[in-house]
């Protein structure tokens, strides 16, 4: 059924989508067909009909490194993931939500016959359906959207009602309006056909930290002048489809004062951004749900930003100290002996021409691969087996580059395969270059190459080259990313900060140091945040279960205090806390300290007649630490990123500068005035 209730989409996994096209009971149809509906969001005729650089689903691929794909749902009354919907109402004049809630009635109903499965679905309601806003419509944390006055055809429209389902708010700039972020698809704009999301976003997508493969840094825990931290912050391009090492890169930095900080590289997956290209931009956002807001960026021109609040008593800086891009630099080519093959052939373009040594890019020189794009040719493919297993640490692919062509490669997948017949590799190409180069990030034993397509699309390629690791002693094979090297640092009015020069071991670093960081180490690193004091009510602690949208945790009401949604999420740190006057101790994993200053909330593995026993009524809860230094151990898995949905809706902002209300809002949020939307 088309649930009214929020069901937040998961933010990795396949998402089967439905579009459900809407005829009215005057004959009035959507803006679009049905096949140009399946191009824009799926890519199905190779974005040929959309007119797109990407469609939905291969943009969500690249952007989440293939962690996230909507696939169009499969059923006999469909046409590549769309339902055509008749409806006996008129439907002219109508709000985009009324109109949507007419047709999710009566698609229900249907579909208690039919029976179609799905995770997500889109509803595009025909001409004359009118606001707000005559675009689209999402709902926070929903599955679904719906679409009027043609807002349909916008890839970039799409793009953000699809972020609104996943759980992402509006994007905008401090002091501007919500939707001027221009370098996120949750602000931006016609044109953003190859980008992604700011800092917050990518950060509580999850996207981007994985066991190995952490690209996430977190200070936010940082609360003393003097503490601080140094890197490499690297872009998304480099994280997914280059070279990264956890130990010496990150992608995201998070500080104190709900502030994202990434390197905006423009490149690859990121090549289409629409602004602050090569800078690194830090943006504000107090929760998981809430509006970001960019503060500043960074730039040789703009090194330096300071962040001052009333409600903390030092300052957040951070510092460009260099920007590194590195030039290009390869293996040997590696000879090709092998059988190349493709799912068909048209005319005399067979697959043995990407391996034939001719560079030659166009179809005049008579040296491009090419199948037939037609019906009997679903999901077209090109493969490389080679005659022996062989080292690859870098593929070449030379695309036809002829004007009316080149774009056909674009969102094609590489595949490469071992001699056991294992998927050793795979990226999305995203948007077609003339040249692709994909350095793999190591050293991959290949027996078959294989590149293809979804969908009715052709497939020519003109060259296809292997290069063998690099000739380097060292780290990564002598191969570096783009990055950015930055600063942050804790200080207080006109003292000295740390700054690029600083020779002294930072507060934090990935790897375990026994240098002290400053004079005054080691310190008592405190969990509760200032300010917030765990004094207990007159009641007792509730249990509280609720399977579908958090693990089991207590809620203990607090003496009004200082608000405090830190750190938020679940399953966090462990922190031991005494309570009342016999020396009794609870080990809690907090959720929130101190929710609308009123409510301490945690897991813990006590029971509740425990934890009512040891935090009774009107006991002052003290925390129990140790002095430590924070270089003496490595990071740890800190506890900001996504997490299941608690119960509440939780917000870190201070209580005098909360956050807003619409985080929290409506299923059904109105997201794009008619004036907004991109033509």
């Amino acid at each position: 059924l088309l649930s009214k209730e929020r069901r937040l989409i998961a933010h990795e996994g396949v998402m089967r989508t439905l579009i459900i096209r809407v005829t009215d009971g005057e004959g009035k149809q959507p803006y679009t067909d049905a096949r140009r509906e399946a191009d824009i969001w799926f890519g199905t005729y190779g974005n040929n009909l959309s007119g797109n650089a990407n469609s939905m689903s291969n943009l969500y691929d690249q952007c989440s490194g293939g962690k996230l794909n909507f696939l169009p749902t499969k059923h006999s009354n469909l046409v590549n993931g769309v339902l055509e919907l008749s409806t006996s109402e008129s439907l002219a004049g109508l709000g985009i939500s009324k109109a949507g809630e007419i047709i999710r009635a009566e698609f229900n109903a249907l579909n208690q016959e039919l029976g179609i499965e799905f995770e997500a679905f889109s509803i595009i309601l025909p001409e004359g359906v009118t606001g707000p806003g005559g675009g689209g419509i999402a709902g926070i944390e929903g599955g679904y959207q719906f679409y009027g006055g043609g807002a349909e055809r916008s890839l970039e429209v799409i793009m953000h009602e699809f972020g609104h389902n996943i759980g992402f708010h509006h994007s905008g700039v401090l002091n501007e309006g919500n939707y001027d972020d221009n370098h996120c698809l949750m602000g931006c704009c016609a044109g953003a056909q190859q980008m992604c999301f700011n800092a917050a976003k990518s950060w509580y997508s999850g996207w981007y930290s994985e066991p190995g493969k952490d690209g996430h840094m977190d200070v936010s825990h940082f609360d003393t002048q003097g503490q601080w931290w140094s890197g490499d912050l690297v872009g998304i391009d480099d994280y997914l489809t280059g070279v990264f090492d956890e130990e010496g890169h990150s992608l995201i930095l998070h500080t104190k004062g709900g502030l994202y900080a990434m390197f905006n590289r423009r490149k690859g997956i990121n090549a289409g951004v629409m602004a602050y290209r090569d800078e690194v931009v830090i943006v504000q956002q107090w929760s998981e749900r809430s509006e970001s807001k960019v503060l500043a960026t960074l730039s040789p021109e703009q090194p330096r930003y300071k962040f001052s609040a009333d409600y903390y008593d030092f300052d957040v800086n951070f510092e460009l100290c260099d920007i590194f891009i590195p030039p290009v630099v390869t293996g040997p080519l590696i000879e090709i002996k092998g059988t190349a093959s493709q799912s068909s052939t048209a005319i005399w373009a067979v697959a043995s021409l990407a391996i034939d040594g001719n560079l030659d890019q166009t179809w005049a020189g008579r040296s491009v691969t090419h199948t037939t794009g037609d019906e009997e040719d679903l999901d077209p493919w090109w493969a490389l087996q080679l005659d022996k297993e062989t080292e690859v640490e870098h593929v070449r692919i030379l695309n036809r580059s002829d004007p009316c062509c080149g774009h056909r490669l674009s969102n094609a997948i590489i595949e490469l395969f071992n001699s056991d017949g294992e998927m050793v590799y795979t990226r999305n190409l995203g948007t077609a270059d003339d040249v692709e180069d994909i350095y793999l990030g190591s050293v991959f034993l290949v027996k078959k190459v294989q590149i293809k397509h979804f969908g009715y699309k052709i497939l020519s390629l003109a060259e296809v080259q292997l290069f063998a690791p690099i000739e380097t002693v060292g780290t990564l094979s002598g191969r570096q990313p783009d990055h950015a090297r930055v600063v942050t640092s804790l200080s207080n009015g006109d003292e000295p900060r740390i700054s690029c020069d600083t020779s002294l071991s930072p507060t934090q670093s990935r790897s375990p140091s026994i240098s002290p960081t400053l004079s005054f180490q080691p310190t008592i690193y405190r969990a509760v945040p200032k300010g917030v004091v765990l004094k207990r009510d007159s009641s007792d602690c509730i249990f509280q279960s609720n399977p579908t949208n958090h693990p089991d945790r207590y809620k203990c009401l607090i003496q009004r205090t200082l608000a405090s949604s830190d750190p938020g999420g679940h399953d966090n740190d462990y922190v031991i806390f005494s309570g009342a006057e016999d020396g009794c101790i609870i080990t809690v994993q907090p959720v929130t300290w101190a929710w609308g200053g009123t409510a301490f909330i945690f897991q813990s593995d006590s029971s509740l007649d425990e934890i009512n026993a040891c935090f009774a009524p009107n006991a002052l809860l003290s925390e129990i630490h140790a002095p430590f230094a924070p270089t003496m151990s490595p990071l740890t898995a800190l506890s900001d990123g996504p997490s299941m949905q608690p119960t509440l809706q939780l917000s870190d902002a201070p209580t005098m500068h909360p956050s807003p209300a619409s985080s929290d809002g409506p299923s059904v949020q109105p997201t794009l005035q008619l004036s907004d939307a991109p033509t």
